[in-house]
């Protein structure tokens, strides 16, 4: 085997053995954060049903999507500290994991620690909570929109809208058998927590860059034939910078929930 060869197959040994690390140190994270996502859904279904229960008596001739966004306004607004916290604890135990994982692996004789008051980890924590709080109510809200829409235009009446929406929150709370990833609150669990280790393992580099090392990262895909095209010209692209973003515009994995890849570190001597 020759040397480019070799270095290949020992990229991709690295990368399923950095995926699998990842999987088993945030098993328990993804656990507790998915739990309370279902618990957060639950509330807010109780919540909008409740105020959708007060037009029950002129629903067909009145009630339109218009109303149900005021409605599900009041349910944001009354969920809106517990779904912040859930992401900021979620995220913020991930972030760790990925920063003190790579640490104890490689460190290049520097000793670094996560530290949450880490500016870097203060702006990626806050930036992302608040985008991500938005994201999923918004989903929400346009899921319970298009319900309604298409039952006013149908004619369906107060029972049946009912027992839509609140199967839609089910959807989103209630585990599925047999499925990888079972329901919504799962699916929001593992790509945030995702997202926040290689976030995390990213500021550690970016950390000892400011120690005075040169650093670089590659993008590593498992190599087999699901691979997607943005993945494959991710790596491709070769080692970068550890400030640049790879050709997907991602700075690190996950490109998309479910990404199976790794973000390879390393140093670089300065010429």
């Amino acid at each position: 085997m020759n040397s480019q060869l070799l270095h290949k197959a020992l990229n991709l040994a690295e990368s399923r053995i950095m995926s699998d690390v990842k999987d088993r140190a945030l098993a328990e994270i993804r656990k507790e954060m998915t739990g309370e996502m279902r618990s957060l859904f639950r509330e807010q279904s109780r919540l909008f049903l409740k105020e959708f229960s007060e037009w029950q008596s002129e629903f067909v001739e009145s009630f339109n999507v218009d109303d149900s966004n005021r409605i599900w306004g009041k349910v944001k607004l009354a969920t809106l500290t517990k779904l912040t916290t859930t992401i900021l604890k979620g995220t913020g135990k991930g972030m760790a994991k990925g920063y003190n994982r790579l640490s104890k692996a490689v460190g290049w004789g520097i000793d670094l620690s996560f530290d949450l008051k880490n500016p870097r980890a203060v702006d990626y924590l806050r930036k992302n909570a608040a985008d991500k709080v938005t994201a999923i109510n918004e989903t929400t809200r346009k899921e319970i929109a298009r319900i309604v829409t298409k039952g006013t235009e149908e004619g369906t009446s107060y029972a049946k809208m009912a027992k839509e929406i609140r199967g839609k929150f089910s959807e989103f709370s209630v585990p599925k058998p047999q499925l990888h990833i079972r329901d919504r609150a799962e699916l929001v669990s593992v790509t945030e927590t995702a997202n926040a280790y290689g976030e995390g393992n990213m500021a550690f580099a970016q950390d000892l860059q400011d120690k005075g090392l040169v650093m670089v990262k590659s993008w590593q895909t498992v190599g087999d034939d699901r691979v997607s095209d943005g993945c494959q010209e991710n790596q491709d692209a070769g080692w970068i910078g550890v400030d640049e973003m790879f050709p997907s515009g991602d700075d690190h994995e996950p490109r998309f929930p479910g990404c199976r890849c790794a973000c390879l570190y390393d140093t670089r001597v300065a010429m």
